[in-house]
């Protein structure tokens, strides 16, 4: 009888320490926190540092920082299962298995973002194009009400994604279902 209740002991213990803690709100709210600077810091001085020089900005320079916001997550989350504020965050994506996750669920989880990013950067290359063709804004207005419209859309989604980490105990949003994934805390970096 004392080896029974021995090995149900194990058993436990066991489990307790193969169980995955789901990252919380504040952890995952600092990494996006230490994500967006570390994009600002790649991306202003891309795009932005010819105005310190007083040079006017290159278009591609604003698609150069468009494109690499649109990859970051997906490729880091793609290869490492972590951005670099997850890292320093020590949480990290994996699949609702448990397991590392693949290129599917990054870029799936990444969905709203990627929608979002990708219409400004074809909203931008259009309006340029426009604006270098024509030199002027007229017959503009239907192009940017779409575009403009699509954004506040996708905003409003991101938005709803973001508000929904409140409703789940388990701490996963909407794009975390979308990818089939979850952030779980890890105990040394990875």
């Amino acid at each position: 009888m004392n080896e029974s209740i021995l090995d149900s002991n194990e058993i436990n213990l066991s489990i307790q320490q193969n169980e995955l803690i789901n990252a919380s709100r504040s952890e995952r709210f600092l990494a996006a926190v230490i994500d967006s600077i570390i994009l600002a810091i790649l991306i202003i001085p891309i795009t932005y540092g010819n105005l310190w020089l007083g040079w006017s900005i290159p278009i591609e320079m604003l698609y150069v920082g468009t494109i690499v916001s649109l990859v970051y997550k997906p490729l880091c989350e793609g290869f490492y299962s972590q951005t670099v504020g997850k890292k320093i965050m020590k949480i990290k994506v994996v699949s609702f298995s448990n397991e590392n996750i693949n290129w599917g669920n990054a870029i799936l989880r990444n969905i709203l973002q990627i929608a979002y990013t990708s219409v400004g950067l074809i909203f931008s290359m259009l309006l340029a194009n426009h604006l270098i063709v024509r030199n002027s804004y007229d017959s503009i207005s239907i192009p940017y009400t779409f575009f403009n419209g699509s954004k506040i859309v996708l905003s409003i989604a991101i938005l709803i994604d973001v508000a929904s980490i409140w409703f789940h105990p388990s701490n996963v949003m909407i794009h975390d279902r979308i990818g089939k994934t979850k952030i779980i805390k890890v105990e040394e970096f990875s």
